[in-house]
């Protein structure tokens, strides 16, 4: 896994650079996390939401909220993964995407 090795000001420093001003991050922090609450439309049509085994991202609340959004998910586990399950194990979550698109 690749690893930034820098120091919280030399990182702040650079983000700064590229356009990243923690302050409005800051501000809007409670609108960035989280799964927004939802009454609306939802997606009627086929749709696969994969989950890293070791995550907790999609734990049962966030299940919930998937399905009242897309009522007709797939949601599969991959086993040994975290968030990053697209890079920890390409191979499987490419096989399942394909396998899904059919």
């Amino acid at each position: 896994a690749q690893r930034l090795h820098l120091s919280p000001r030399s990182l702040h420093r650079q983000l700064a650079r590229e356009g990243l001003r923690f302050g409005a991050l800051r501000d809007q922090m409670a609108s960035l996390t989280g799964f927004p609450d939802h009454d609306g439309p939802h997606f009627d049509g086929e749709t696969l939401v994969l989950a890293g085994g070791d995550s907790d991202y999609v734990d049962h609340a966030g299940e919930a909220a998937f399905r009242a959004l897309f009522p007709r998910a797939t949601i599969e586990v991959v086993a040994d993964t975290g968030h990053w399950l697209h890079a920890e194990k390409p191979a499987e979550v490419t096989a399942r995407v394909a396998a899904f698109l059919g």
